[in-house]
């Protein structure tokens, strides 16, 4: 278990519908339930600050490359357990797993996992699944997208280089 004084690994975990066409309210509309995100193929995306840098410059018009519909889970507190996050969103999604069902063959269900981690002394997440978190993925036919990202302090970075 981490320490108070220690960093927590960001964790972020959604779920994507991605590799549909046209306007991803008509996923909404199939599922009966609102995403957290949507957009289009095509749409410009949005500029994105992170520690006062742009990211994302919208004055250079980058274009979404795919249509998504995101639903994300939202802890009311942190967990080191990845699988509380994903059972946050099965719990939203759960009533109309059945809908899933009706999704078009060409769709990519994907429940993407992003772990961020900003030292080598920070306690990392566990990653284990439960054999029911495991079948309801499977039912609704989900991959499992795992990415775990070491993120090094300007000063770290230096010594790397």
């Amino acid at each position: 278990m981490a320490r108070a004084s220690e960093r927590k690994p960001n964790i972020r975990v959604f779920l994507d519908i991605r590799g549909f066409s046209g306007n991803p309210s008509r996923i909404t509309e199939l599922l009966g339930i609102e995403p957290d995100e949507s957009w289009s193929k095509g749409d410009i995306v949005p500029a994105k600050f992170v520690s006062g840098r742009v990211i994302y410059d919208k004055s250079k018009s980058i274009k979404r490359k795919y249509s998504c519909w995101t639903i994300r889970a939202s802890l009311k507190k942190y967990s080191f357990n990845m699988e509380d996050y994903i059972k946050d969103i099965i719990k939203k999604i759960a009533p109309v797993r059945n809908k899933f069902k009706k999704l078009p063959k060409s769709v990519n269900l994907m429940l993407c996992v992003w772990i961020d981690i900003y030292s080598p002394k920070e306690s990392a997440p566990s990653l284990g699944l439960s054999i029911e978190t495991m079948k309801f993925l499977s039912s609704i036919n989900a991959t499992l997208d795992i990415d775990i990202s070491f993120v090094l302090s300007d000063r770290l970075q230096a010594v790397f280089k």
